[in-house]
């Protein structure tokens, strides 16, 4: 989906490029585990009773289905999934 007019999406790159790259590459890691924990927090509120196992297997289908549909996920099985802990 591209819903951002041309001339903001010019002006957001031009304000990231403003930044170092340190800063741009730690931006990011902040939004990949940020968007981590959106996704563990949802599988979590749909299965609230689950165990660790259930919620790690309860991620790896929902990456999956991402997978599915974007195309750009890989994960071998659920040992690959990091914590769920809070």
């Amino acid at each position: 989906m591209k819903d951002t007019p041309p001339h903001l999406e010019e002006l957001q790159y031009q304000l990231a490029m403003q930044r170092s790259g340190e800063e741009r590459f730690r931006l990011g890691l902040k939004m990949a585990e940020d968007g981590w924990k959106l996704m563990i927090a949802g599988v979590r509120a749909r299965n609230p009773e689950a165990t660790e196992t259930e919620l790690r297997k309860a991620i790896l289908r929902h990456l999956q289905t991402f997978d599915e549909a974007y195309g750009f996920i890989e994960l071998e099985n659920e040992s690959a999934i990091p914590s769920t802990d809070s």
